[in-house]
């Protein structure tokens, strides 16, 4: 019986030599933002993270002119018309899934937080 192959949790074949970063990564890129298909309020939006500290990712936010309100968790939300700018100021364009694994390999990553009843109900136990 043949061996499959290993993957990487992308998907790409693992192969015995040591891990290389991306060509569009080659290292100098800590910015990552994904393509503008998030829809909210009729408009689109990418992601804007680091792959290195949210340091890095609040200077360059800053750099780019991204108010801090536009900062959630662990990313920035990015309007689709501000994408190509963030690309010129030194973004590496990289896909969703990339987005999730650097954050992850990271350690930046931030799940959402789960969401709880405003409202507190009575313990039926407790006899309320």
């Amino acid at each position: 019986m043949a061996q499959q192959p290993l993957r990487s949790s992308l998907g790409r074949r693992v192969t015995g030599q040591a891990p290389r970063s991306p060509p569009h990564y080659a290292g100098l890129v800590a910015i990552l933002v994904d393509a503008p298909v998030w829809p909210y309020r009729d408009r689109l939006w990418a992601h804007l993270v680091s792959d290195l500290s949210f340091a890095e990712l609040h200077d360059f936010a800053g750099r780019l002119g991204l108010p801090e309100r536009a900062f959630h968790r662990d990313h920035y939300d990015l309007p689709a018309e501000r994408h190509a700018e963030a690309v010129e100021l030194g973004a590496s364009p990289v896909s969703g899934r990339e987005i999730l694994a650097a954050l992850r390999r990271a350690r930046l990553r931030r799940p959402p937080r789960r969401r709880q009843d405003h409202q507190q109900r009575p313990d039926p136990a407790a006899g309320g």
